[in-house]
C-alpha cells in the first residue's frame, strides 16, 4: 500500500497551474504514477493509463441530468437520459459515411474562409485564423446548410472558457463565467433559430448533419436537441484548430514532409475548388501526419476522471473521489512505445503497430471515455491543411519560438509562420 507523499509546492517564481502535474518525482525512469496533492494522482504509464481510465468504468451505465449551465437559456436546466442514449442518438453523425458526405461542404467552407481571411505574406498569427476556420468546419458538421447562423459567435465563447475552466469552484472575480454565460446564450440564441428553420421547413430527405441526425430521433424533444446540440458544437470548437495549429507548425519545420502533403492534397482533390466527392480517408499521408502530431502534441494532454469506488493502481489502494490524471503528453514521449519519441515521424504510421500497447496511445482517451467525435476532429483538420497546403508553403518567422502552452487544452504559444505561395506542380 502506497502513501499520499507531502505535497510539492512550486518552485520559485512558479505559480501552481495545470503544467504542475507534469512535475515528476525527480527518478529516472518515471514511475507510473505519483500524487499530485492529497486527492489528486498522475498517471504516465501505458498500463498504469488503461486502468485508470477503464477499471470501475460505470460511463455507459449512467443516468444522472445531463445540464447546460445556469444563464445559457434563463436558468432553465434540461434532463437528458443517460449517456447511452445520448450517444446513440449522435453516433450517426460521427460514421465515415457521414463525414464522407460532407466533406466536399468541409473543404468548400475551409477555402471561403481562407478566401475572407488570407494569411499576411508574413509574421502569420497562426491560431486565430486557424480556429476560425475549424469551427465553423465544426458548424457545418452540427448544422450543415444553416452553419451561417453561428459564425462568429465561436470567439467570445472561446476567448471566455479558459477563465472559467481556471475557475471551476473558485470565486471567479474578474467576471468571465458572466462573459461565458452571455456568449453560451448567443450561441443557444442561434441554434434556436436553426431548429425553428428547421421544424418549418417542408419535409427533406435526410441530412448527415448532427441537427438532422437529431431530429429523426423520436425520444428527442426541442430542449434535449438544443442541449446535444450546444455540447458537441462547444467541444468541437478547440481540439481541431489546436491540432491543425501543431501539424503546420511541425510541417514547417519538415518541409520534405510538408511538400509531401501538398502533392497528395493536389492530387486528391485537386489544385483548387471543391472537386463533387471528397473522402479525407484517402489523404493517407496527411492522416499519418495528423496521428504523429496527435502523439507529439495532444490537444488533450490531460485525461481526468474521478473514482466512485475503490480501485487499486501500480502499487495505490486509491478511495473514492480520488481525481486521476492521464498526462498522454508524458505517455506519448515513452521511447518504450515509440523510437525517437520527441522526433516527427509520420511514416511510423504508415503501417499497422499490432503490438502498440494499447495504452501507448491515448488522443481522444480509451473504451467508454473514448471521444466519439475523434472522426470530427481529424476530418476538420485534415481538410483545413490540404485547404491551406494547396495555396501556400510554410516557413517558419526567422526568431519565432513556439512553446507548448499548458492549459485546458495544449496551445502552441508563439506560433507564427511566413506563407509564401505554393509552387505549381
Amino acid at each position: 500500500m502506497s502513501h499520499t507523499p507531502p505535497v510539492r509546492a512550486a518552485g520559485p517564481g512558479q505559480e501552481p497551474g495545470p503544467a504542475a502535474l507534469l512535475r515528476a518525482p525527480a527518478t529516472r525512469p518515471l514511475p507510473a504514477c505519483w500524487w499530485y496533492d492529497p486527492r489528486t494522482l498522475v498517471v504516465a504509464d501505458a498500463d498504469a493509463a488503461v486502468r485508470a481510465l477503464c477499471a470501475d468504468d460505470d460511463t455507459g451505465a449512467r443516468s444522472e441530468a445531463f445540464r447546460r449551465p445556469p444563464g445559457w437559456d434563463g436558468g432553465r436546466q434540461t434532463a437528458l437520459p443517460g449517456r447511452t442514449a445520448r450517444l446513440s442518438w449522435t453516433q450517426p453523425a460521427f460514421t465515415a459515411a457521414a463525414v464522407r458526405a460532407q466533406a466536399p461542404a468541409l473543404l468548400s467552407a475551409a477555402d471561403a474562409c481562407l478566401d475572407r481571411t488570407p494569411p499576411p505574406a508574413s509574421d502569420w498569427d497562426v491560431l486565430p485564423t486557424v480556429l476560425e476556420t475549424t469551427a465553423h468546419l465544426a458548424a457545418v458538421l452540427c448544422l450543415g446548410g444553416d452553419a451561417a447562423l453561428v459564425h462568429g459567435l465561436d470567439a467570445p465563447l472561446r476567448a471566455a472558457t479558459p477563465a472559467v475552466v481556471r475557475g471551476a469552484g473558485q470565486p471567479c472575480q474578474d467576471g468571465a463565467h458572466d462573459r461565458f454565460e452571455r456568449a453560451a446564450a448567443a450561441v443557444d440564441d442561434r441554434l434556436r433559430a436553426a431548429l425553428r428553420r428547421r421544424r418549418a421547413a417542408a419535409p427533406a430527405a435526410a441530412g448527415h448533419d448532427l441537427l438532422s441526425v437529431l431530429l429523426a430521433e423520436p425520444a428527442a424533444d426541442d430542449e434535449a436537441v438544443l442541449t446535444v446540440l450546444f455540447s458537441r458544437l462547444f467541444s468541437a470548437q478547440t481540439a481541431p484548430g489546436l491540432l491543425t495549429a501543431w501539424l503546420l507548425h511541425l510541417l514547417a519545420t519538415h518541409p520534405a514532409e510538408q511538400r509531401r502533403l501538398r502533392a497528395e492534397a493536389r492530387r486528391v482533390l485537386g489544385p483548387s475548388g471543391t472537386p463533387p466527392a471528397v473522402d479525407p480517408a484517402q489523404l493517407t499521408a496527411t492522416q499519418h501526419a495528423l496521428r504523429e502530431a496527435l502523439r507529439l502534441y495532444p490537444p488533450s494532454w490531460l485525461l481526468g476522471r474521478t473514482l466512485r469506488r475503490p480501485v487499486r493502481l501500480a502499487d495505490h489502494d486509491l478511495a473514492p473521489g480520488t481525481e486521476i490524471r492521464v498526462a498522454t503528453y508524458l505517455i506519448h514521449r515513452d521511447p518504450a512505445h515509440h523510437p525517437r519519441p520527441d522526433a516527427f515521424v509520420p511514416g511510423r504510421w504508415a503501417t499497422p503497430r499490432p503490438g502498440l500497447h494499447r495504452g501507448a496511445y491515448l488522443p481522444f482517451g480509451i473504451g467508454d471515455r473514448y471521444c466519439r467525435g475523434a472522426s470530427w476532429v481529424t476530418a476538420i483538420a485534415a481538410l483545413t491543411t490540404a485547404a491551406l497546403l494547396r495555396r501556400h508553403h510554410l516557413r517558419p518567422t526567422p526568431g519565432g519560438r513556439v512553446t507548448p502552452h499548458f492549459s485546458a487544452h495544449l496551445e502552441p504559444a508563439g506560433l507564427r509562420l511566413d506563407p509564401h505561395p505554393a509552387p505549381p506542380g
